[in-house]
């Protein structure tokens, strides 16, 4: 039934084999565009020198180190751009025999890297990874392991090992030894993606939506929609699918996939996903612990949130099936004290066989309006496998954490399940300190089980213009904007509010969502839209050939009249979670260039393979290095389109859920059902007559097509 793909890498990890020496590190170019009267590499360098040196041009008042200021350079005591090690001579000298007599609860965890040794058995529970990977590593260098898992490559892990874990140094020949093995890479029969899915980290793959992309089409393509693995890509079989009931309260009951699509009502649900974690490179650099760094993978930039329409059944339907009353449990009526929670187990495991599993809480599974599903249908099509085929749960309003792909299991629990990267603490907690041993000393399991993100607080993101995008100003006369806005619980969005000026004068935006959604169950997204006129004195200095910097920015208003924060450093947490703040938009507008022209990097960096979503401002505080994935052992030898598999028409044919393109026709076709669709209707006793809200919905829809075609 399913391809146990991380047995069979544990097995073939263990074989020894001659590494060889890594060639020297060579920098590669972005290459150039073709078309066009500037090249983009040309167009891209002369924006980035100026990024910093025209902001001021504009009367913004900031520049975009003051917008994000680096925690103070004298509390950061450690590097957090390196992957060296330190020359210890003060501390004792290993052999390998000493190290792989360290490999069990009993003796304690002990790793190499570049010759230097690290006792991490006080990380082995807080690592963000699982436990699981630690203890297969353990006796080895790390660098093969690395060698696939290249996020820990990115600067700031090495210099943790070092403040936090260095004990001693092997000698030169048993260094070499601790690493003349090759790690098999689980990941060779994970599924092609599409460049436009643009990865943050490649293994496990997590895939961001390439943000201007976003507001082509209400509903994500399920090609583009992001994607966060934890581990590799499961295949099952539809045919064998089985989803167990268990836990406190019910019978242990069996469903097929079968049984799901013919002996339920199928649902349809409209709803946004958003990573706990989206916007957490915003944090890298702001860290309050010494580093500075957050310590939390994968390092999103903004395009960890997508939008869909999703086909299942109830949740509470099959529990009530598995004898729960569900309605007693909802109305109050009966209270279960042992079954509070329902956690979910997913089919994917690590290399030691670790399943996935996340929790959220009953009242939102068992109330009528929750609309907590299990999905079997995404943007009616089958769910591709990199978004849980044949069935993922869909929490609508949660953070994607809670909704589990490849679901197999449900257990109502007393306790909820504490996943480690989900956790919003606060900032008197850092990693160094506090969550680089387990479990933290000021964090008990109930501390951490309240900790756990849930809904998300709200959000909103220009997406068009591109970040860093030089357009066309040769008698430019206005700039339209767009972007998404969402937030948690099933909150609307009452207002989105855009600036040109970095938010020293905003304007209400146009709103449009084609489904007309409960009050409090929301969950779509919002798209928003406004054209700006463009000011007398901007208009003037283009005329003298001046390029203008402007900074695009946006805040959404929810319906509890919530609002985004302008700046991110009273929120910044060591895990980088439920990171809101503004997010800032640069563009430069180039009177040379005529104004039906635009050099978008997004689009050129997704054509050559590479990370094209940069993080609020649009620069990186931190180096990014593709996630780490330049400093691979072998990243000298490799292109970008090496390091997974790309789609093409050969290698989806077989693929649910996905083609080698998207077909936007198809997903702009998409029908959103509105939620009083099967309700009997009454409005001035003329079924015929159309009702508020479809006016409304009909209203937006005519705006939203006018500002398509501008």
């Amino acid at each position: 039934m399913f391809r146990h793909l991380a047995s069979r890498a544990v097995r073939s990890a263990s074989r020894v084999v001659r590494s060889a020496a890594p060639a020297a590190r060579t920098t590669r170019t972005m290459g150039t565009s073709t078309s066009g009267a500037t090249t983009w590499a040309e167009a891209m360098q002369a924006h980035q020198k100026g990024i910093f040196l025209a902001l001021s041009g504009v009367g913004l008042g900031l520049a975009l180190t003051e917008m994000f200021p680096r925690a103070s350079t004298e509390a950061k005591l450690w590097e957090v751009e390196s992957n060296e090690v330190r020359q210890r001579p003060d501390l004792p000298v290993y052999t390998l025999k000493d190290l792989r007599a360290h490999t069990s609860d009993e003796t304690g965890y002990w790793v190499a890297f570049k010759g230097a040794v690290y006792d991490v058995t006080s990380f082995v529970d807080a690592h963000p990874g699982g436990a699981g990977r630690i203890k297969m590593a353990a006796g080895n260098d790390l660098m093969p392991f690395w060698d696939v898992y290249r996020l820990h490559l990115r600067g700031h892990i090495v210099p943790l090992l070092e403040e936090k874990y260095r004990i001693g140094t092997l000698n030169a020949h048993d260094a070499r030894e601790a690493a003349n093995f090759v790690f098999s890479d689980p990941y060779e029969y994970d599924p092609p993606r599409i460049p436009e899915n643009t990865p943050c980290t490649h293994k496990p793959y997590c895939g961001e939506a390439r943000l201007d992309l976003l507001t082509e089409s209400y509903f994500t393509p399920n090609e583009l929609f992001y994607t966060r693995n934890h581990n590799t890509v499961p295949d099952v079989d539809a045919e064998d699918y089985e989803l167990i009931i268990e836990g406190n309260g019910v019978n242990r009951t069996v469903f097929t996939l079968e049984d799901l699509k013919t002996k339920f009502e199928q649902i349809e649900i409209v709803t946004a996903i958003q990573c706990a974690g989206n916007r957490g490179e915003d944090y890298h650099g702001l860290g309050k612990g010494p580093s500075g760094a957050t310590f939390l993978a994968p390092h999103w930039s903004a395009g960890a949130i997508s939008n869909c329409k999703w086909t299942g059944v109830r949740i509470r339907d099959l529990l009530k099936v598995a004898g729960l009353d569900v309605d007693a449990v909802h109305n109050g009526e009966l209270y279960l004290e042992d079954g509070q929670h329902l956690k979910m187990w997913a089919y994917d495991t690590d290399e030691t066989g670790e399943e996935y599993g996340a929790s959220t809480y009953m009242d939102k599974i068992v109330d009528p309006n929750g609309d907590c599903i299990i999905a079997f249908k995404m943007n009616d099509r089958d769910i591709p496998r990199d978004h849980g085929f044949p069935c993922r749960a869909i929490i609508p309003g949660h953070a994607g954490a809670r909704q589990p792909k490849w679901v197999h299991r449900l257990e109502i629990v007393s306790a909820p399940y504490c996943v480690l990267q989900c956790l919003n603490l606060p900032q008197s907690m850092t990693f160094e300190e506090d969550l680089s041993s387990w479990p933290p000393k000021r964090a008990d399991a109930d501390y951490r089980a309240n900790a756990v993100v849930q809904e998300m607080p709200v959000q909103s993101l220009i997406c068009n213009p591109p970040q860093n995008a030089i357009i066309g100003a040769k008698g430019l006369e206005n700039l339209t904007i767009k972007g998404v806005a969402w937030s948690g619980g099933g909150s609307a969005i009452k207002r989105v509010d855009v600036s040109m000026d970095n938010g020293e004068n905003f304007t209400d935006s146009e709103l449009y969502k084609p489904v007309v959604q409960r009050r409090k169950g929301n969950w779509g997204w919002t798209q928003f839209f406004h054209t700006f006129e463009l000011s007398d004195d901007i208009k003037s200095r283009l005329e003298k050939g001046e390029k203008v910097n402007l900074m695009l920015t946006s805040k959404a208003v929810d319906g509890q009249f919530n609002v985004q924060p302008e700046h991110p450093n009273a929120f910044v947490n060591p895990r980088g979670t439920a990171v809101n703040h503004w997010y800032r938009v640069s563009v430069t507008l180039d009177p040379s260039l005529p104004n039906d022209y635009m050099v978008n990097p997004q689009a050129e960096a997704s054509k050559r393979g590479q990370y094209a979503n940069v993080p609020s401002g649009g620069a990186f505080r931190i180096p990014f290095r593709e996630g780490g994935w330049q400093n691979g052992n072998n990243a000298d030898n490799e292109t970008t389109f090496d390091w997974h598999k790309y789609a093409t028409p050969e290698n989806t044919k077989n693929e649910p859920g996905i083609e080698a393109s998207i077909d936007w026709d198809f997903y702009r076709s998409i029908k959103a059902p509105n939620f009083y669709d099967k309700a009997k209707k009454v409005n001035s006793g003329n079924p015929e007559e159309c009702t508020p809200c479809q006016k409304k919905a009909m209203a937006a829809e005519a705006k939203r097509k006018a500002a398509m075609q501008s």
